[in-house]
């Protein structure tokens, strides 16, 4: 499959509150604060190594890590469809990378296309106010402007309202459309398990008024340090994993009702 030209974009709400550097490696994009560096010597330095160095045990089990040390606290998610092991190798890079990219920023992200990375000493709920975005190269044509947008809106609709509606394990949609004469659709939306289903739905929100700008693009991806959003015109994702339940324990068993 011949994949598309992507274009990457870090914009900030805050301006003068934005470092921009090109993507190394295998990042996408990431994002290094000028609100404020760290020395070498200060607490806070101490505080997000003490983090990051037993990050990737904090997983809960449906690829979200979450940690916090005095001032720095760190968050990582893994797309839902991604293997446990692919996940951790994934979140592992990032917090290497990411100190290599940002080496005394107190404020970073960074964006892998399986899972990305944040920290701060501040809390991350409002996603620091920054949008990644990648569009594909290639446009709809004039014909299918129109309907397709409509099956974009109709998809990320319901996208957004399973990923908002998830538990505090996982909040993670992906799924298809086709409308007659169009190519089939695919779309992924997910947010951090630990917002609130609001919350959630908010930065869904945000992320599809954001892709408006890119409206004739057959492909285009928003990526927050909180929520993210995709949709192209191929599969991307594979089915949403889900972690294998312990065998029952040995014995006879006996289902009943009790008043």
């Amino acid at each position: 499959m011949n994949f598309p030209i992507w274009v990457l974009l870090l914009f900030s709400i805050l301006i003068g509150d934005l470092h921009l550097t090109t993507a190394q490696n295998d990042f996408w994009l990431n994002y290094c604060s000028n609100s404020g560096n760290y020395a070498q010597t200060e607490s806070y330095k101490q505080n997000l190594d003490d983090v990051l160095y037993s990050f990737t045990g904090t997983n809960n089990g449906f690829g979200f890590y979450n940690s916090t040390s005095g001032r720095a606290n760190a968050a990582a998610l893994c797309r839902g469809d991604i293997e446990p092991e692919t996940c951790r190798r994934c979140v592992d890079d990032a917090t290497r990378r990411l100190r290599q990219v940002c080496p005394n920023q107190i404020e970073a992200a960074g964006w892998y296309d399986a899972c990305f990375l944040r920290y701060s000493n501040r809390s991350t709920n409002n996603g620091f106010g920054i949008s990644a975005y990648g569009w594909n190269s290639n446009n709809v044509s004039d014909s299918d402007y129109r309907r397709w947008n409509q099956t974009v809106a109709v998809l990320l609709g319901r996208l957004r309202q399973e990923a908002s509606g998830g538990d505090e394990l996982r909040k993670y949609a992906s799924g298809n459309i086709t409308a007659p004469g169009l190519s089939t659709i695919y779309g992924m939306m997910q947010c951090t398990p630990d917002l609130t289903a609001t919350e959630c739905d908010d930065c869904l929100a945000g992320a599809v008024r954001e892709i408006r700008r890119f409206d004739r693009r057959l492909g285009v991806r928003v990526y927050k340090p909180i929520c993210v959003l995709r949709y192209e015109n191929y599969t991307f994702f594979d089915s949403t994993w889900f972690p294998v339940a312990d065998p029952p324990p040995s014995g006879e068993w006996f289902l009943g009702f009790f008043n």
